[in-house]
Protein backbone atom coordinates (compact mmCIF):
# COMPACT_ATOMS: atom_id res chain seq x y z
CA UNK A 1 0.00 0.00 0.00
CA UNK A 2 2.67 2.24 0.86
CA UNK A 3 4.15 1.70 -2.53
CA UNK A 4 1.13 2.22 -4.22
CA UNK A 5 1.19 5.25 -2.31
CA UNK A 6 4.59 6.56 -3.41
CA UNK A 7 3.66 5.45 -7.14
CA UNK A 8 0.42 7.28 -7.26
CA UNK A 9 2.77 10.55 -5.81
CA UNK A 10 5.55 10.04 -8.94
CA UNK A 11 3.22 9.49 -11.39
CA UNK A 12 1.83 13.17 -9.80
CA UNK A 13 5.14 15.15 -9.86
CA UNK A 14 6.19 13.91 -13.14
CA UNK A 15 2.69 14.78 -14.62
CA UNK A 16 3.06 18.31 -13.23
CA UNK A 17 6.80 18.43 -14.50
CA UNK A 18 5.21 17.46 -18.06
CA UNK A 19 2.58 19.97 -17.55
CA UNK A 20 5.15 22.60 -16.60
CA UNK A 21 7.47 22.03 -19.57
CA UNK A 22 4.37 21.70 -21.97
CA UNK A 23 3.37 25.64 -20.34
CA UNK A 24 6.78 26.52 -20.78
CA UNK A 25 7.21 25.58 -24.65
CA UNK A 26 3.56 27.01 -25.44
CA UNK A 27 5.05 30.35 -24.08
CA UNK A 28 8.21 29.89 -26.22
CA UNK A 29 6.07 29.63 -29.18
CA UNK A 30 3.65 32.28 -28.53
CA UNK A 31 6.56 34.34 -28.43
CA UNK A 32 8.32 33.01 -31.46
CA UNK A 33 4.98 33.29 -33.54
CA UNK A 34 4.75 37.11 -32.09
CA UNK A 35 8.40 37.76 -32.98
CA UNK A 36 7.60 36.30 -36.55
CA UNK A 37 4.31 38.49 -36.99
CA UNK A 38 6.80 41.21 -35.98
CA UNK A 39 9.12 40.83 -38.64
CA UNK A 40 6.77 40.10 -41.26
CA UNK A 41 5.38 43.91 -40.23
CA UNK A 42 7.98 45.02 -41.08
CA UNK A 43 8.79 43.15 -43.92
CA UNK A 44 5.20 44.28 -45.06
CA UNK A 45 6.07 47.70 -44.46
CA UNK A 46 9.40 48.12 -46.31
CA UNK A 47 7.65 46.27 -49.57
CA UNK A 48 5.02 48.79 -48.99
CA UNK A 49 7.33 51.68 -49.15
CA UNK A 50 9.49 50.26 -51.73
CA UNK A 51 6.75 50.02 -54.28
CA UNK A 52 4.12 52.77 -54.19
CA UNK A 53 5.08 53.34 -57.18
CA UNK A 54 4.97 50.44 -58.58
CA UNK A 55 2.15 48.46 -57.87
CA UNK A 56 1.95 44.40 -58.38
CA UNK A 57 -1.32 43.88 -59.54
CA UNK A 58 -2.04 41.03 -57.23
CA UNK A 59 -1.61 43.68 -54.17
CA UNK A 60 -3.22 46.87 -56.08
CA UNK A 61 -6.76 46.65 -53.31
CA UNK A 62 -4.46 46.38 -50.65
CA UNK A 63 -2.07 49.03 -51.60
CA UNK A 64 -5.06 51.32 -51.83
CA UNK A 65 -6.35 50.66 -48.89
CA UNK A 66 -3.53 50.99 -47.41
CA UNK A 67 -3.16 54.71 -48.98
CA UNK A 68 -6.69 55.27 -47.85
CA UNK A 69 -6.04 54.45 -44.49
CA UNK A 70 -2.90 56.81 -44.41
CA UNK A 71 -5.10 59.77 -45.64
CA UNK A 72 -7.49 59.04 -42.84
CA UNK A 73 -4.57 59.30 -40.18
CA UNK A 74 -2.54 61.92 -41.61
CA UNK A 75 -6.56 63.95 -40.97
CA UNK A 76 -6.76 62.92 -37.67
CA UNK A 77 -2.93 63.97 -37.00
CA UNK A 78 -3.67 67.02 -38.70
CA UNK A 79 -7.20 67.24 -36.27
CA UNK A 80 -5.11 66.93 -33.12
CA UNK A 81 -2.29 69.62 -33.98
CA UNK A 82 -5.00 71.82 -34.21
CA UNK A 83 -6.89 71.15 -31.79
CA UNK A 84 -3.35 71.29 -29.61
CA UNK A 85 -2.39 74.70 -31.21
CA UNK A 86 0.35 72.90 -32.88
CA UNK A 87 1.81 73.13 -36.67
CA UNK A 88 4.52 71.50 -38.69
CA UNK A 89 7.48 73.07 -40.02
CA UNK A 90 6.99 72.48 -43.68
CA UNK A 91 10.85 72.27 -44.20
CA UNK A 92 12.33 69.78 -41.54
CA UNK A 93 8.48 68.43 -40.08
CA UNK A 94 9.39 69.29 -36.36
CA UNK A 95 6.25 69.78 -34.55
CA UNK A 96 6.13 74.08 -33.31
CA UNK A 97 3.78 76.41 -31.73
CA UNK A 98 1.04 77.95 -33.58
CA UNK A 99 2.61 81.04 -31.83
CA UNK A 100 5.89 80.57 -34.09
CA UNK A 101 7.37 82.42 -36.57
CA UNK A 102 10.28 80.38 -37.06
CA UNK A 103 11.26 77.02 -37.00
CA UNK A 104 13.32 75.87 -33.40
CA UNK A 105 15.46 72.64 -35.31
CA UNK A 106 16.14 74.32 -38.95
CA UNK A 107 15.15 77.93 -38.83
CA UNK A 108 13.34 78.34 -41.63
CA UNK A 109 10.59 81.48 -41.74
CA UNK A 110 6.64 79.89 -40.82
CA UNK A 111 4.23 81.09 -43.30
CA UNK A 112 1.49 83.38 -41.81
CA UNK A 113 -1.47 81.69 -40.24
CA UNK A 114 -4.48 83.57 -41.09
CA UNK A 115 -6.42 84.25 -37.77
CA UNK A 116 -10.36 82.82 -38.29
CA UNK A 117 -12.93 85.63 -38.56
CA UNK A 118 -14.78 84.90 -35.31
CA UNK A 119 -18.05 86.55 -34.72
CA UNK A 120 -18.22 89.62 -33.46
CA UNK A 121 -19.41 89.91 -29.83
CA UNK A 122 -20.97 92.69 -28.06
CA UNK A 123 -18.93 94.47 -25.29
CA UNK A 124 -15.87 92.26 -26.44
CA UNK A 125 -12.46 93.11 -28.54
CA UNK A 126 -12.58 90.75 -31.65
CA UNK A 127 -8.81 91.23 -31.96
CA UNK A 128 -6.93 91.06 -28.16
CA UNK A 129 -10.31 89.53 -26.66
CA UNK A 130 -10.86 92.45 -23.64
CA UNK A 131 -13.98 94.04 -22.22
CA UNK A 132 -15.00 96.81 -23.79
CA UNK A 133 -17.57 99.19 -23.14
CA UNK A 134 -20.34 98.27 -26.28
CA UNK A 135 -20.44 102.20 -27.37
CA UNK A 136 -16.74 102.60 -27.59
CA UNK A 137 -15.15 103.19 -31.00
CA UNK A 138 -11.57 101.36 -30.08
CA UNK A 139 -10.62 99.03 -27.60
CA UNK A 140 -8.76 100.56 -24.98
CA UNK A 141 -6.16 97.60 -24.46
CA UNK A 142 -5.37 97.12 -27.99
CA UNK A 143 -6.71 100.12 -30.12
CA UNK A 144 -8.71 98.07 -32.83
CA UNK A 145 -11.43 99.78 -34.13
CA UNK A 146 -14.47 98.36 -32.94
CA UNK A 147 -17.34 100.31 -34.93
CA UNK A 148 -16.28 100.99 -38.98
CA UNK A 149 -16.83 104.58 -39.45
CA UNK A 150 -20.13 106.10 -40.50
CA UNK A 151 -20.87 107.66 -43.89
CA UNK A 152 -21.14 111.73 -43.28
CA UNK A 153 -24.65 112.28 -44.45
CA UNK A 154 -25.30 113.85 -47.62
CA UNK A 155 -26.10 117.80 -47.58
CA UNK A 156 -28.82 118.08 -50.02
CA UNK A 157 -31.79 115.28 -50.04
CA UNK A 158 -32.19 113.53 -53.14
CA UNK A 159 -35.59 114.46 -54.11
CA UNK A 160 -33.87 118.18 -54.28
CA UNK A 161 -31.10 117.43 -56.73
CA UNK A 162 -34.03 115.68 -59.21
CA UNK A 163 -36.09 119.08 -59.02
CA UNK A 164 -33.85 121.30 -61.23
CA UNK A 165 -34.05 118.79 -64.03
CA UNK A 166 -37.63 118.45 -63.68
CA UNK A 167 -38.18 121.83 -64.10
CA UNK A 168 -35.88 121.95 -67.34
CA UNK A 169 -38.44 119.29 -68.93
CA UNK A 170 -41.29 122.12 -68.13
CA UNK A 171 -39.52 124.89 -69.83
CA UNK A 172 -38.81 123.22 -72.63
Amino acid sequence: MIETLRQTIANGVNEARNKTEILGIRTKIASAKKERDALYTLIGEKFYTENKDNVPESLKDLFDQTAEIDESIAAFEAQIRDLSGIIVCPECGAELSKESRFCTVCGTKLPEIPKPAAAPQEGVCPECGAKVDPDAAFCFMCGTRLKAEEAPAEEAPAEEAEAPAQEEETAE
